[in-house]
């Protein structure tokens, strides 16, 4: 067997036209200017240099050499079950959540399928603890994710959006079965879903699979649950590892993020401390939303303006109570407005069951930025576009807070901020 490890993006050039070119810059060739003279010099002594040694021969064959490298490689595959990784610490403030995902993945030895990169997927607990199969086909994930949980190991399919919507078949019949049959007791099977809001590819951002699920959530066990931050998600997938008989989805961050408290339940409430009644309230779905949100809350505080931010952390588990808390934070004539990490009409029917009056609906929209920064502007995700949605409903916003979805975020650290978490 021969086994080659390269960077990513490899072959290519570490650097074309004076710019990065290797690993993930690879996935954005649309910055490098293809007119100019010196970037094609660039390519073409790259393309000279890269036989050399030669690795194919004369006649067109795999030169000598390389053959005789090939000979002496010798790859053995253990077969020892992996260790339990150490317990979990509390992350900093600032983590990415996928890194919590990473830790309580590995605390509790799930078998990891992951149709990516799981170290792009920030899996490195659980890559060290030898708990990572990596197969470039989700389907095969998928179906060997599956035959761990009826064989009684617990096991998660750890994919980008974009390829995820593959494994929306296999799932669908899954979730039939445990449906169709009387409860077994056997661990969920898990799905975590990362990199909408990483700047990407636009072949890399899709939010179809969660809405599948979401669509579902009235007739089959199934979980779908939009952590508010590292910890939350840390907390959030612990309780879905203890369920049984279900499909458990997760849906999560790469980069650092706002990590407000999590206090349990569908749907958390978050205000500034000692305010009187808010002025307005965001709706949130996701972690990305969440910050977002929070900011704006940050942003309008010194103008006197009391935003109120609600997160639906797991919009398929409204109970009567939680709705009836919403509705009230989300009451006409107070304005509001609904952002979402996923696209707005997945959570048309929750968004309709809390807030029946009118309300401008945010999410993902297919549009994407060469930074996550970019892609969220692009998407009118920003907090400059909540706050610009809010001032259209009616709250009294300045004018100096109406800037370009894309304007400067500055930094928002989490002790600008001075609010209380509740559950609701």
């Amino acid at each position: 067997m021969w086994l080659s490890v390269t960077e990513k993006g490899w072959p290519a050039p570490a650097e074309l036209g004076g710019k990065p070119f290797r690993g993930h810059h690879a996935h954005k060739p649309a910055g490098l200017d293809l007119a100019d003279a010196a970037l094609r010099d660039d390519v073409r002594t790259w393309l000279g240099a890269l036989n050399d040694p030669p690795v194919i021969g004369a006649d067109g064959g795999v030169a000598a050499h390389v053959r005789r490298l090939a000979n002496r490689i010798r790859t053995e595959i253990g077969t020892d079950p992996p260790a339990r990784a150490g317990a979990r610490t509390p992350p900093p403030a600032g983590t990415a959540p996928m890194r919590e995902v990473d830790r309580v993945l590995a605390r509790r030895a799930v078998r990891v399928l992951s149709p990516d990169e799981g170290a792009s997927n920030r899996l490195d607990r659980c890559l060290a603890a030898g708990l990572v199969t990596e197969v470039l086909a989700e389907e095969l994930c998928s179906a060997w994710a599956w035959g761990f949980t009826e064989a009684g190991t617990p096991a998660a399919v750890v994919s980008y959006e974009a390829f995820a919507p593959l494994l929306a078949t296999q799932l669908a019949q899954y979730l039939k079965l445990l449906t169709a049959r009387p409860p077994a007791g056997r661990p969920p099977l898990a799905v975590v879903l990362t990199s909408l809001g990483w700047g990407n590819a636009p072949t890399h951002q899709n939010t179809d699979l969660a809405g599948a699920l979401l669509a579902r959530g009235g007739d089959c066990p199934v979980r779908v649950v939009f952590p508010t931050g590292a910890r939350s998600a840390a907390t959030r997938l612990d309780d879905l590892l203890d369920d049984r008989d279900v499909v458990a989805t997760v849906v999560c961050s790469k980069q650092p993020l706002l990590d407000p408290p999590d206090p349990g339940g569908p749907a958390v409430g978050m205000r500034l401390r000692g305010a009187g009644a808010d002025d307005a309230t965001i709706l949130a779905v996701g972690d990305v939303a969440v910050t977002e949100a929070l900011a704006a809350m940050r942003l309008a505080a010194p103008h006197g303006v009391r935003i109120g931010v609600v997160a639906l952390v797991e919009p398929g588990r409204l109970d009567g109570a939680t709705l009836a808390a919403v509705r009230e934070a989300l009451a006409p004539p107070r304005p509001a407005v609904c952002v979402s990490w996923v696209a707005a009409h997945h959570l048309a029917a929750v968004y309709c069951a809390v807030r029946p009056a009118p309300t401008a609906w945010l999410g993902y929209r297919e549009r994407w930025g060469a930074t996550p920064w970019d892609t969220l502007a692009a998407n009118g995700l920003t907090r400059w576009s909540l706050l610009s949605e809010l001032r259209a409903a009616g709250c009294a916003l300045p004018a100096t807070l109406l800037r370009p979805p894309g304007a400067d975020p500055g930094t928002l650290l989490p002790t600008d901020l001075s609010y209380e978490v509740r559950r609701l």
